[in-house]
């Protein structure tokens, strides 16, 4: 029998919080399993470093006394992160959050993106432990907004809100619920809106784009869920394990927009020894309009770094390339990539210094565009480069563990492209408090 649960170490988090991880409570029988299970969870929350639970004779043979020592760690981030290329110009982020507010284990976080020809800004906040029970509860606000640039001849708008409940459905595994509604538009210039192709002195943006303008704001109603497996160790800096998560989603629940949409991204990581961490990753995603209507530009696929380092935001996937157009990337339906990426300590260097260095290749391709390719209000048409082809690269990056949280600089060679690709070789990002 369990006669008592002692905790220690926890300067910040409080005792309910460690407490509400355990399946027995003080007076219940005894059960290894259980308290097994109990570590583990205390080891993914974000406060704890590092969590053993013991057990000591009681005052009878049948009583044991749980020990749970407990390591912290900061749990307060303030991130910083950018990039630049020669097409897009700088972009600069900054974040500040919190996973341990008020030592109750409340997420909050917001950040605001500023850069020549991005504006953005959002808010979440999470209860990970709703009314007592192990569902969690989050809300976001946001808003983003893109200017004209060299590589896209629109500007773009949205805002909105989503809210999501999240339930554990064993060790590992779990769901979430969610919903959001979100207001997109696109603008133009009204010396853009009349410009036809081929034009002697301009380029002209697609028809693609040009409708969608036309069409005006939309209000985008979704409605969906995810299915997550993590088996990671350490979730900030994973050395061993995989994290899983498939996500669905329905658009037309009210609103202007009808679409299904499934996406799917796995990450395994293993321990090679010496502090060499290997990593692989697969992601993948499929769109498809519903309701007799054609795929929104603004809810299509876009490929970038995200898929394939070394490849600027919107940098591949579907282009209008019609004569006399600022051959816009106007969107696919589906995409596939992946990354394989070794992290090891510079040899030489004093352990205490925490830097590393990481070596990786990307692989990927996006396509398959599903909008509209005739515009009779326009008295235009699109002629559309669609391409399988697989974009890859390779690269390497410096990563530091500063004082201030990890900061990293990453340098991708594309190594097969079209030839309506963008790249962009450089990027950095570092965070933390």
């Amino acid at each position: 029998m369990s006669r008592r649960i002692n905790i220690h170490g926890n300067r910040v988090t409080r005792d309910e919080i460690i407490r509400r991880e355990f399946d027995i409570a003080e007076g219940d029988a005894y059960n290894r399993g259980l308290v097994d299970r109990t570590e583990r969870r205390l080891k993914q929350l974000p406060p704890v470093k590092s969590v053993k639970i013991t057990a000591d004779k009681g005052s009878a043979p049948d009583r044991v006394v749980l020990n749970v020592d407990i390591e912290e760690q900061q749990t307060g981030d303030l991130a910083f992160s950018g990039g630049y290329s020669t097409s897009a110009g700088i972009i600069g982020e900054v974040s500040v959050s919190e996973q341990n507010l008020l030592g109750r284990g409340l997420y909050v976080k917001a950040s605001v993106a500023v850069g020549e020809y991005l504006r953005s800004g959002s808010l979440t906040f999470v209860e990970p432990y709703l009314m007592g029970n192990r569902l969690s509860l989050g809300l976001d606000l946001f808003y983003k907004e893109t200017l004209t640039n060299p590589t896209q001849s629109y500007g773009s708008q949205s805002y909105g809100t989503g809210i999501k409940l999240g339930a554990p459905l064993m060790d590992g595994l779990s769901t979430e619920a969610r919903y959001s509604i979100v207001n997109q538009s696109i603008s133009l210039s009204p010396t853009l809106m009349d410009c036809v192709p081929p034009n002697v002195t301009t380029a002209c943006p697609s028809a693609a784009v040009k409708q969608a303008s036309l069409n005006g704001a939309q209000w985008v109603s979704t409605v969906g869920s995810t299915l997550a497996y993590s088996t990671v160790d350490n979730p900030k800096n994973p050395h061993e394990g995989m994290r899983a998560e498939l996500r669905q989603d329905v658009a037309g629940l009210g609103g202007d927009v009808d679409f299904l949409r499934t996406t799917a991204d796995a990450r395994y990581y293993h321990d090679l020894g010496n502090d060499v961490v290997g990593m692989v990753r697969a992601q993948g995603g499929y769109m498809t309009p519903w309701g007799g209507q054609t795929l929104p530009l603004m809810s299509s696929f876009f490929g970038g770094p995200q898929l394939v380092r070394g490849f600027a935001s919107n940098g591949f996937g579907p282009r209008d390339v019609t004569p006399g157009t600022t051959q816009d990337n106007i969107g696919g339906s589906r995409y596939w990539a992946t990354s394989a990426e070794l992290q090891s300590p510079i040899p030489g260097l004093p352990p205490e210094i925490a830097l590393k260095g990481a070596v990786f290749a990307d692989a990927g391709s996006l396509w398959g565009y599903r909008g509209a390719k005739s515009f009779p209000s326009l008295s235009q048409s699109l002629t559309v480069a669609d391409s399988q082809r697989v974009r890859s690269s390779i690269g390497s990056g410096l990563i530091w563990d500063s004082p201030f949280g990890p900061l990293r600089v990453d340098y991708a060679y594309p190594t097969s492209k079209t030839s309506t690709d963008v790249t962009q070789r450089l990027h950095f990002g570092f965070g933390g408090f």
